[in-house]
């Protein structure tokens, strides 16, 4: 199913499908340490010792898949509890990949707060440094807040103002 996938698509895959390889391959280390275990014995405990590994490598990666993105998904959250009462439309000024709970989660683009709020609340987002014209005013009227990042109630809309560098 994978070479069918990679066929059709080219070679990016998404993630998920990986565990197709990741349950066929247990499958046959599972059987061949069954196989060698009648036989073999040395050859069949470093089959299960292998089938052990197998396990425990994916345990590891889920775990750590798992936690990974945790930080960027309450911090994202806490934002938009905070505009959820705000009326008007919600700017963004400086970057929000550059938050340290963005970077951890391996964020690539300031579409992924956009997108996110979106996702939490249905409230579109104007990102400032992709969209210069609808922000002039915004941009007069900001300041740079003490702690980032920071929502300021502004005239006509909510703003959210993230650390530049």
């Amino acid at each position: 199913m994978i070479i069918l996938q990679v066929l059709k698509l080219g070679v990016a895959i998404p993630a998920r499908t990986l565990i197709f390889a990741w349950v066929f391959y247990a499958i046959a280390v599972v059987r061949a340490a069954e196989v060698l275990s009648a036989k073999h014995a040395f050859a069949g405990r470093m089959a299960c010792n292998a089938a052990l590994l197998i396990v425990g490598s994916f345990l590891l990666q889920s775990y750590k898949q798992m936690n990974q993105y945790r930080d960027w998904q309450f911090e994202t959250r806490e934002i938009s509890k905070r505009i959820d009462g705000k009326s008007g439309p919600i700017f963004a000024t400086g970057q929000p990949m550059l938050l340290s709970s963005a970077m951890r989660a391996g964020i690539q683009s300031d579409l992924a707060f956009q997108f996110r709020l979106q996702q939490l609340g249905g409230r579109d987002v104007i990102i400032c440094s992709t969209d210069e014209s609808l922000c002039k005013d915004v941009m007069d009227a900001a300041e740079t807040p003490a702690s980032l990042p920071a929502i300021t109630k502004i005239e006509g809309g909510t703003l959210v103002h993230f650390p530049d560098k």
